[in-house]
């Protein structure tokens, strides 16, 4: 097997690489035998405001074509893999896709491969969070045993969960899974884009945690300490809050990673309250999963996770309280460790693989 596959990651975040090519060689797919290059980059801002997605799809093809000529120097291109958040179907079709602007169907495969004008070039679609669960399986082989059950939680920009029985995606009738969507606090935030009160994603992802950081420094504004307080005025975690209040709202989810994380190491009140908080339902949606399904293994993944210690933390003490003891006995929680754009890209690159040799 000597293969050359175009991974696509989109999500709205610069950190994220948007494309690379891999060269897969040996007999078996495993993390060794996959070689990324030729990382490109794309700035998905500007698409945002196009909910049709033809936009970003045209420049996905220009991308696209370009590196397809790269390849045929070398070797042809066999697939292109592209792993995205949002409803997708029957991995050719985005039906919605909030966080890259995208409200409305788009048969991304069928655009592509028109104008790439390439019908025998495979084009898949994954959903994001089932390609890390492939990258995790991968690298970690936590499905060694047969038969195993297990729940894929990651928790980022937004929040994504796959079940897994037996080796298989379980959608039970055609959407289980969706943790994002669990109402945790019916008269809570009002999400437009899930049409929902106080939904999980709004609780517990760090556009949102970044808000509520904003919001509780904001009420505090112009109020005289007390004798008693300890905060840090003039460290710089309150001089990002200070400075994220003044611009306008709805760029109050500007808080990074580093500066959530800067706030806790301080053990400022505002940083270790609204964590403290957003960990708090993580675990009640923890435990909630492990009385319902009771799977063999939690795994838990994104950058909420592996950059802020106080949520993963607090999160698995607040599910342990919350679960009964037979339940949490028979679950295995495993916190990863992963490089998030490796697991994507391997996941990306396994999925693909299984769709060609099953095709």
């Amino acid at each position: 097997m000597d293969k050359c596959f175009l991974i696509i990651l989109l999500e709205n975040n610069d950190k994220i690489p948007v494309m690379c090519c891999c060269s897969i060689h040996g007999k078996s797919l495993r993390p060794d035998t996959i070689q990324a290059s030729a990382t490109i980059a794309l700035d998905i801002d500007p698409f945002l405001k196009d909910e049709t997605g033809v936009q970003l799809f045209d420049a996905l093809y220009l991308l696209i074509a370009e590196q397809q000529e790269n390849c045929k120097k070398k070797k042809k291109c066999d697939c292109v893999s592209i792993s995205l958040p949002g409803i997708i179907q029957n991995n050719e079709e985005i039906i919605m896709s909030s966080r890259l602007g995208i409200r409305k169907p788009i048969c991304a495969a069928d655009i592509l491969q028109k104008k790439l004008r390439c019908d025998n070039l495979p084009i898949f679609l994954f959903h994001d969070t089932e390609a890390l669960l492939a990258g995790e399986i991968m690298a970690t082989s936590v499905l060694s045993k047969e038969g195993r059950s297990l729940v894929y939680i990651f928790v980022d920009e937004g929040i994504g969960c796959k079940i897994m029985i037996d080796g298989n995606i379980y959608t039970g009738n055609g959407s289980a899974g969706a943790l994002s969507r669990l109402i945790m606090q019916p008269d809570g935030v009002y999400y437009p884009d899930l049409r929902a009160f106080g939904s999980l994603e709004v609780q517990v992802c760090r556009p949102w945690i970044s808000r509520r950081l904003v919001e509780v420094f904001d009420s505090e504004k112009g109020k005289d300490m007390p004798v008693y307080g300890t905060e840090k005025r003039k460290s710089q975690f309150r001089k990002t809050l200070e400075a994220v209040a003044e611009d306008k709202v709805e760029n109050w989810s500007k808080i990074s990673y580093e500066s959530i994380t800067m706030g806790i190491n301080d053990k400022d009140p505002i940083a270790t309250r609204v964590i403290s908080t957003a960990a708090r339902h993580l675990g009640l949606a923890m435990s909630t999963i492990i009385a319902l399904i009771n799977p063999e293994t939690i795994i838990l993944g994104g950058s909420m996770v592996t950059r802020v210690p106080l949520f993963v933390n607090f999160g698995i003490h607040c599910a342990r309280q919350f679960t009964w003891p037979m339940a949490w006995n028979n679950t295995k929680i495993i916190v990863s460790n992963q490089d998030r754009h490796t697991i994507q890209v391997n996941g990306s690159a396994s999925l693909s693989m299984n769709r060609i040799t099953t095709k």
